[in-house]
């Protein structure tokens, strides 16, 4: 039912609408200043992209802007881990959070210390990082990427949090 109802949303204008929802939250927090590259990136930028399994793309805002990843990267790490080593992977590395600020692309981990709050709100395996950058998962249906370098106290996007929160909402995609 959910994958049906997927297939006939029109996410270009999901997104712009999202995009045009969170504008009030662009330029808001602040950068993470503590590493040189970020600090000189601007402030009042925001981008949204989502690549679809059956192949639909959308994106909106200044998503086509390069940004650095951070700790995004961890997702890529692990999707390479997984296509070379498979579930053994999981023999060398543990699914567990860490503890620490640094962790792996889980529900409940993965956004710093408002993981918990992730969980809640937006319903969907995230992970962040202090560029800026939120990739979520949709588990069998879509990744998407919401981008705004304005990061709130716990170090995450202030409004590439709301658009996944927004986004989530209006097409129900919450694994929840």
């Amino acid at each position: 039912m959910i994958a049906a109802t997927l297939a006939r949303m029109h996410y270009q204008s999901i997104l712009e609408s999202v995009a045009a929802d969170v504008a009030p939250l662009v330029g808001g927090g602040r950068v993470a200043d503590y590493i040189p590259a970020l600090a000189r990136v601007p402030i009042q930028q925001f981008g949204i992209a989502l690549y679809a399994v059956d192949g639909q793309q959308a994106a909106a805002g200044d998503a086509r802007t390069p940004f650095s990843i951070q700790s995004v990267s961890k997702v890529l790490g692990l999707t390479l881990g997984l296509q070379t080593l498979g579930s053994s992977l999981w023999d060398r590395i543990g699914r567990e959070p860490s503890g620490n600020a640094f962790n792996s692309l889980l529900l409940t981990c993965g956004t710093y210390d408002a993981a918990g709050e992730f969980a809640f709100k937006v319903g969907v395996p995230c992970k962040s990082g202090v560029g800026g950058a939120i990739v979520a998962v949709v588990p069998g249906q879509m990744v998407l990427c919401a981008w705004s370098p304005g990061l709130d106290e716990t170090g995450n996007s202030m409004a590439a949090r709301r658009a996944l929160e927004l986004f989530v909402t209006r097409t129900g995609v919450s694994v929840f």
